[in-house]
């Protein structure tokens, strides 16, 4: 399937098996009869740091005032008008409204008739691993990875050492986002905001870090980091596996279910919010709106 995808789409790529990629990466030992494409053209990571970063300062260019607060509570009004209330107190009146709030999207009373997206919160953790000068320069070509470390292991993705805002340089393994390929079972199914406060919280979780370890030791035999640090995320899961982006009602437009992909795809769900927001119906010619309507927990109610 791969094959033919890279093959229609114009997407250069190599074959190989473990050889290949140790002839590249001699400090990388791959599983044994392991075989996989690599992309050179398109291999490559996203800060997603700087992309927020960067969508923050275009918006406010372009005469967006950005107002740095949490939403308590959205309510039309009787003129249609939306009243949005914040944590602080204030208040925000907009004729129209578009809703991304990620994981936290079903936790406050910001969706029509405080109904609630089809979502399931699952907590996921990465561990980064810290490099001195001489590791770093070593792996400086190492590329974005997708790989199943054995046959007795989930997959796992890597990203190339990347020097952080601290100044120090961490290679990073994060696990598989998909509960059912989840064979570690090192996700963890949260179902209120305070189990995503007290996920985003904890201290250690000691089980994905000696599994990360393991991986690490597993494919850097040679490479001693200098100590790792663990990091959580909170996924948002759909059912389909699409996002869900629709009008929840007249001028309130929904992005939600960003299943791990969101930083991959923001942009363009981005486009489809902004051009449809404005249009009053969706505005992308490219895909279905069935395909990602909106659907709502009670729907599925027995």
């Amino acid at each position: 399937v791969a094959d033919v995808f890279c093959e229609r789409e114009g997407f250069p790529c190599e074959k190989g098996d473990e050889n290949f990629i140790q002839e590249r990466w001699s400090y990388f030992a791959p599983p044994e009869n392991c075989f996989g494409r690599f992309s050179k053209k398109f291999n490559g990571y996203i800060s997603v740091r700087n992309l927020v970063r960067a969508c923050q300062t275009v918006a406010v260019k372009n005469g967006v005032q950005r107002v740095a607060e949490v939403v308590n509570d959205l309510e039309k009004t009787n003129e249609g008008h939306f009243k949005i209330t914040l944590e602080n107190g204030d208040v925000i009146s907009s004729k129209k409204v578009v809703v991304a709030c990620g994981s936290f999207t079903n936790f406050f009373n910001i969706l029509p008739s405080k109904r609630q997206l089809d979502l399931q919160l699952v907590g996921h953790t990465v561990l980064k691993f810290e490099l001195d000068d001489q590791d770093s320069e070593k792996m400086s070509d190492f590329p974005s990875m997708i790989c199943k470390p054995a046959l007795d292991s989930s997959y796992v993705y890597i990203l190339p050492p990347i020097k952080y805002p601290n100044g120090k340089t961490y290679l990073k393994i994060g696990h598989v986002v998909y509960p059912k390929l989840d064979e570690n079972k090192l996700g963890q199914v949260l179902n209120t905001l305070e189990e995503v406060q007290q996920w985003y919280c904890r201290k250690d979780y000691p089980k994905a870090r000696n599994y990360f370890q393991t991986i690490f030791k597993r494919l850097y035999p040679e490479i001693d980091y200098l100590k790792e640090e663990l990091d959580y995320c909170v996924m948002a899961m759909t059912t389909s596996g699409k996002q869900l982006i629709g009008f929840a009602e007249e001028n309130l437009m929904v992005a939600g279910g960003g299943n791990g992909k969101s930083a991959k795809f923001g942009l363009e769900i981005g486009r489809i919010c902004a051009d449809s927001i404005v249009k009053g119906e969706w505005d992308y010619d490219h895909l279905d709106p069935d395909d990602f309507k909106l659907r709502y927990k009670d729907e599925f109610k027995d």
